[in-house]
């Protein structure tokens, strides 16, 4: 016969068993403890009161390290506020023609005047003050201005040109600016400011290649991964998308960094609202078909709601905000505090003290929480903002849930008869459970040979992709990667940053950088590339350009002699040479005076100052070989710039977040085997306990390899979250009992324990949120192995013959 040392199904329900209670809901005498409540709901009111004043963020770099060197530093800093992070890309989708194109305009229109954006455009110029700015400073802008520029045999050519497109067609700003710009210096400034690719344009507008979109892009004020601010930007497009009495028939489509936050807060929002109402649904369900007393399922609920709030609380005060993704996680606690009461409820006797059950099973049970928060709390001394908001809410909250079931849940339940489920069903399921020791040893000696054997067929591949972690569906992703195409958007997964103490310093890096950069393209490494100082050239370069400007005799006697033989009015350029006059005179064009214009739109995205300096990017567009760039740029030696490929250096910062979360999952499960030994007091006895857990974690790892899905950092803390239920399962399944209802009502716990946790995570796996999914599906599949190996591992060290 089998001792108490480990669990073993017992082949009758003697006189203490359960089988003999009668099949009717739990009869009960309810005992309130009035100031244990009061407490209790001062501190759920304060729970709420602080999660509606918390801010949530969606920002997925808060799951990556800060780096640990400065090309990582930058690259964090840039996913988060980089050119990207604010840019609304929109398409009308119609057909291309006048009214469309008017459409664009009144929108467009709106949108400027809305004040929550720095730039709006649809490729319609029209920036009167803007252009006017451009104008007059055009000698300064130029990029041709230099003193050969002003010769007497460059004039003339300039002259013989303009009079050749005076036959012409000669653009209509050409005509009226012939006379004060005869070298047509605001055209080439205008050529210079235009994008490497441009969209196509129909009647003054963007349009897509096939014609049937209007194609804007916006730049927000705010950050783009600020959720508050980007749904007020994201419902002011929409609401001047209306206002601006779109034609019959066409229909807004918004990309962008901006939408994918108010896609991400707005998904997540719904996803917990709706799969917590159906796991709470479908586990409520099974709860009350199994123990048959709605009142033990509302009680299930007390530490649910203590340990959600709890672990909001918590990270409300350590970080000033919870994540998202951290706010998605409490979710999971419905498949894991409601184990608490669970186990209580399973353990009431008949006539007995709800308070005498949870005292006998309380050892086992704390030890249980404990080894899970130990795991967890691993993961807070990490410099993973994102991770350590994890580590402190699954501990905090598990801690709540655990300290409500422990005291609070007996203080309402005085005494009370356990339903027949809790010893018909274990009776029903003893016949398929009691399986002879040798096949324990088949089953975990092939769990084990699977864990070995599966990783060498289908090694698991793990996902190094940022955006793919996010909660944005593919058909989203792909039409953001489709506008940009159209619109011309610079790539910025490859770009240099060049940083300095100023606006000067790093607009004259930038012009160093430039030179270098053309000699990029005639090698053909690139095709082209934006920066700050190609729109606004630094004070020097402007002084340079003004020093080259004739004075105003010389530049007359010039004039005169390059209209020779040229049919102009001797008068007709008098224009001109006031301008060079009042070029030679002109402040310093500067950062402020530009913001508010067409020149400063440009600017905004590619130049921006923090607490430790400023920085300048260089987006690079048409980069054939990012590896092969880098090593011709690292041969350049110019340290005021550095390359940064975005995506590479995101993939290797999602490794370093692997190996890091490796290497704090591999310490908590250090500290758990040692606080396994010193709880049940023996080093033996804990290593027992944790083995067969490792070989169910490590297997759930691997099966979801072979099955295809990519490992994320998401998947780790979800076979972390397993290790600790796993390691509940394996501790009362060794559990030491001398009563034969004990047993059984182990057995009946674990087994409800089980199937609502498969219930709620399995709700989980359903969801498009990478997230959950990914959470949802490794438990799913982890926790029944956790429970079978468990189980066979505690039928291989009871001793005795198996029953019959």
């Amino acid at each position: 016969m089998a001792t108490a040392t480990a669990f073993t199904p017992v082949r009758h329900a003697d006189a203490a068993g359960l089988r003999r209670h009668p099949a009717h809901g739990c009869q009960m005498r309810v005992k309130f403890s009035p100031l244990l409540i009061a407490a209790w709901l001062a501190l759920v009111l304060a729970g709420v009161l602080l999660l509606r004043a918390t801010p949530i963020t969606h920002d997925l770099t808060q799951f990556m390290p800060s780096g640990a060197t400065r090309e990582a530093q930058l690259a964090v800093g840039l996913l988060r506020e980089g050119p990207t992070s604010r840019l609304v890309l929109m398409a009308l989708e119609g057909d291309a023609d006048p009214d469309l194109a008017d459409f664009s305009n009144r929108f467009a229109g709106r949108l400027r005047t809305s004040g929550l954006f720095s730039q709006v455009r649809n490729g319609n110029t029209g920036d009167p003050a803007g252009l006017a700015l451009a104008f007059r400073y055009r000698y300064l802008l130029d990029p041709a201005t230099h003193p050969a520029a002003f010769s007497e045999a460059q004039l003339h050519q300039a002259l013989g040109q303009r009079l050749a497109e005076l036959s012409g067609a000669l653009p209509l700003l050409d005509r009226r600016t012939l006379a004060a710009d005869p070298t047509a210096a605001i055209r080439s400034v205008l050529q210079n400011w235009a994008p490497p690719q441009q969209p196509a344009r129909q009647f003054g507008v963007w349009f897509t290649g096939d014609g049937r979109s209007a194609l804007l892009l916006a730049v927000t004020r705010a950050s783009g991964f600020d959720p508050q601010a980007q749904q007020h930007a994201i419902t002011t497009i929409h609401a001047a998308f209306a206002a601006a009495e779109p034609p019959a028939g066409v229909q807004l489509v918004l990309s962008g960094a901006p939408v994918f936050t108010k896609h991400a807060r707005d998904t997540i929002r719904h996803d917990i609202r709706t799969l917590s109402i159906a796991a709470s649904l479908l586990v409520g369900g099974f709860l009350l078909l199994v123990y048959r007393s709605l009142y033990l399922v509302l009680l299930c609920g007390l530490p649910l709601l203590s340990g959600f709030l709890a672990g909001c609380a918590a990270v409300a005060l350590l970080f000033g905000g919870i994540h998202g993704i951290t706010l998605v996680f409490g979710l999971t606690l419905l498949g894991v505090a409601i184990d608490y009461p669970i186990h209580l409820f399973s353990h009431l006797e008949p006539g007995g003290s709800a308070t005498l059950s949870m005292r006998r099973i309380w050892p086992t049970l704390r030890l249980g929480v404990v080894t899970t928060c130990i795991g967890y709390l691993a993961l807070v001394f990490s410099d993973f903002s994102g991770l350590a908001q994890l580590g402190i809410f699954t501990s905090c909250g598990l801690l709540a849930a655990a300290a409500v079931t422990r005291w609070l849940l007996p203080a309402v339940i005085a005494r009370g008869k356990p339903m027949a489920a809790a010893g018909a069903m274990p009776a029903r399921l003893h016949t398929l459970l009691r399986f002879p020791r040798w096949l324990s040893a088949g089953l975990m000696a092939s769990a084990v040979l699977a864990l070995v054997a599966l990783p060498l067929l289908s090694p698991p591949v793990w996902e190094t992709d940022l955006a793919a972690l996010g909660p944005l569906p593919a058909a989203q992703r792909e039409l953001d990667t489709r506008l940009r195409a159209e619109l011309g958007a610079p790539d910025v997964n490859q770009l240099l940053v060049v940083e300095g103490a100023d606006v000067q310093a790093v607009l004259q890096a930038g012009e160093r950088v430039a030179a270098h950069l053309d000699a990029a393209v005639e090698l053909g490494l690139l095709s082209g590339y934006d920066l700050a100082s190609r729109y606004l050239p630094s004070v020097t370069t402007q002084k340079r350009r003004q020093n080259a400007l004739p004075e105003a005799a010389e530049a007359a006697e010039r004039l005169r002699g390059a209209m020779q033989d040229l049919p102009f009015r001797e008068q007709a350029f008098e224009p001109f040479l006031a301008a060079l006059e009042e070029s030679r005179r002109l402040p310093m064009l500067t950062l402020q005076d530009v913001e508010a214009s067409l020149l400063g739109t440009r600017i905004q995205p590619l130049l921006f100052g923090s607490g430790e300096g400023w920085k300048a990017l260089i987006l690079l567009s048409g980069v054939i070989s990012p590896s092969e760039f880098q090593n011709w740029w690292r041969q350049q030696r110019l340290p005021a710039a550095r390359f940064l490929d975005l995506k590479a250096v995101s993939a290797g910062l999602l490794e370093q977040f692997r190996n890091t979360a490796l290497g704090r999952m591999l310490a908590g499960l250090l500290a758990i085997a040692l606080i396994l030994s010193v709880g049940l007091k023996s080093s033996r006895r804990g290593l027992r306990t944790l083995l067969p857990v490792l070989v169910a974690v490590g297997l759930t790892a691997v099966l979801l390899g072979s099955l295809g899905e990519r490992l994320s950092l998401f998947h780790l803390v979800a076979l972390l979250l397993t290790a600790g239920i796993g390691i509940d399962y394996s501790l009362f399944f060794r559990r030491r009992e001398s009563l034969t209802h004990d047993r059984q009502a182990t057995l009946h716990a674990l087994l409800v324990c089980a199937a609502s946790t498969v219930t709620v995570f399995g709700i989980l796996a359903t969801s498009p949120i990478s997230v959950l999914r990914a959470i949802g599906l490794t438990v799913a599949v982890g926790v029944p192995l956790c429970f079978l190996l468990s189980l066979a591992a505690a039928r291989l060290e009871a001793n005795g013959s198996p029953p019959d």
